[in-house]
């Protein structure tokens, strides 16, 4: 098994402890190591990391900007969860290299370039196509926190339609532009397959990233969604098998 560290008990990114350093498993991103990351790479529970050809070199500056932490020495992407399935127990925070045993619920997910998408409904009848990122994360004044994030467009067309959706506050969040406020909406049901979750957050987002996520797939992604959807359930990602379990 391999254990998941919360950085902030409300943060519900899936951060491994390897050898005394932090490691972030990001399904939304790279594998990447940094020099300071490169004695991990003999780990058994981290085995694509000693794969240069599968992961790439990063300045620490750059996970640092990413993950809003200077913790976050190496993260692990598409070229390790694609080895098979992949738990993330967002209850007990762990995480481990097997299925659930018996999913209620069984979605099915699309693959591109390594990276895993899965359609979502909202309520009030909009579906989008998110990237499932278990990286993706904000900061609400000093705290770290998982988040959701929503195509500018798609935001303001939903705001526009639901005013009372409105979430107070804004989060910092990463750009290539450098970090940003932005503003939040609370979307009162989100449904992924037959399982719905309540009061789901979306941040506001630039149009690029997505645009980008667009690309890769050859259709329209308008979203992320990783922790901060899944937070207090146990979901199984088998890109293998472009499954989705809840």
């Amino acid at each position: 098994m391999l254990h998941a560290l919360a950085l902030i008990a409300a943060l519900h990114q899936p951060v491994l402890v390897v050898q005394g350093s932090r490691v972030a498993v990001d399904t939304g991103g790279d594998t990447l190591i940094t020099k300071q990351s490169t004695a991990l790479a003999p780990h058994k529970q981290i085995a694509a990391l000693g794969r240069t050809d599968r992961a790439l070199l990063a300045p620490q500056s750059y996970l640092s900007h990413w993950y809003l932490s200077d913790s976050i020495v190496a993260s692990l992407g598409p070229t390790w969860i694609d080895r098979g399935p992949v738990t993330f127990d967002f209850v007990r925070d762990t995480v481990t290299l097997e299925a659930i045993p018996s999913p209620l619920d069984r979605v099915p997910i699309a693959v591109a370039q390594g990276y895993p998408f899965l359609d979502v409904r909202l309520a009030g009848g909009a579906a989008y196509t998110c990237l499932l990122d278990t990286g993706a994360v904000g900061r609400s004044g000093a705290t770290l926190r998982a988040v959701n994030t929503l195509d500018a467009g798609a935001f303001d067309a939903l705001l526009h339609a639901h005013p009372a959706w409105s979430a107070a506050g804004t989060v910092t969040i990463a750009t290539d532009r450098g970090t940003v406020p932005a503003p939040q909406i609370r979307v009162p049901g989100v449904r992924v397959g037959r399982t719905e979750f309540a009061n789901v957050v979306f941040v506001r987002r630039e149009p690029r990233t997505f645009q980008d996520l667009t690309k890769i797939l050859g259709r329209k992604v308008s979203c992320d969604a990783g922790g901060a959807l899944f937070a207090g359930h146990v979901v199984t990602l088998d890109v293998p098998n472009h499954a989705l379990s809840l």
